[in-house]
């Protein structure tokens, strides 16, 4: 046993043949983006998606095996939210609902260790 760690990105997903269709898409979309930043993170997780993803046949369906290192992850979600940041209608404060939830679970753990 060698004492180096894998290399092997720890965020695995597994998409079917038309949601890394769709995804590949939404990066292609956000690459001509005017916001220079997320365009070249974009043109960098597709180039990674493209090289690097694993095309698996199961049942007569082929699905996707993709690993992303935990920020290549969150920039995924980046990517997501900015794709589809004008269809999105937001209906509260979400935030503001985090934190009263937040001060309940603390008040009621106050109240367990009384």
């Amino acid at each position: 046993m060698s004492g180096f760690k894998s290399k092997t990105p720890p965020v695995k997903l597994v998409f079917s043949k038309d949601n890394y269709n769709k995804l590949i898409q939404i990066l292609s979309l956000n690459e001509i983006s005017y916001d220079e930043k997320l365009s070249l993170a974009s043109k960098k997780l597709k180039e990674k998606l493209l090289t690097y993803s694993v095309p698996k046949e199961d049942d007569g369906m082929i699905n996707v095996d993709v690993r992303f290192y935990i920020n290549e992850a969150a920039l995924i979600i980046e990517q997501l939210m900015y794709a589809f940041k004008d269809e999105i209608e937001i209906e509260a404060d979400y935030v503001e609902v985090l934190e009263r939830i937040r001060e309940s679970r603390k008040q009621n753990n106050t109240e367990d260790t009384e």
